[in-house]
């Protein structure tokens, strides 16, 4: 009937199928299975800053989803339905990428890990990837400045 549940095989062949672009993109050397932010390895449980097309544990996905999604816009990439703008923006990015983006914009990888996770990805460099990796997607005009940006606020301490 209509209503009944398909079977097991049905199941996990229909997530292959909706899932497929996207999971075999993210399986690249390019994007490493380890999560850009901490380095842990996160094939099993994906996530994802789309607009830094980089792939992230769960931890730091949830420290991403504190950014806003102005910064950091982040989707499980076996949960979530993506948008052809996501996965074109996705599709042009990855770990690699990222990494050799900041280092040529003068962060190295150091410099990077050495900042505070909210301060990192309000950087002018990681401005600068997040609107190339928009503009590629878009088929626009790639932006080649960095340019001034707002830092976020400091934390501010618990009343005594």
């Amino acid at each position: 009937s209509i209503l009944a549940c398909p079977d097991e095989p049905q199941l996990r062949s229909a997530r292959r199928l909706l899932a497929g672009p996207l999971v075999y993109m993210t399986a690249s050397p390019a994007w490493d299975g380890c999560c850009f932010d901490c380095a842990a390895p996160c094939a099993e449980d994906p996530w994802a800053s789309v607009n830094h097309a980089v792939r992230l544990c769960i931890r730091c996905a949830g420290a991403h989803r504190a950014l806003g999604v102005h910064i950091s816009f982040v989707r499980s990439l076996q949960l979530d339905e993506l948008s052809a703008a996501e996965v074109a923006t996705m599709a042009r990015g990855g770990n690699d990428r990222c990494r050799e983006f900041l280092e040529a914009k003068g962060v190295p990888r150091r410099v990077w890990l050495a900042l505070a996770l909210p301060l990192r990805y309000q950087t002018p460099a990681a401005d600068l990837y997040r609107r190339v990796l928009a503009a590629e997607a878009a088929g626009e005009e790639v932006p080649t400045e960095m340019r001034a940006v707002a830092l976020p606020p400091p934390p501010v301490a618990p009343a005594p």
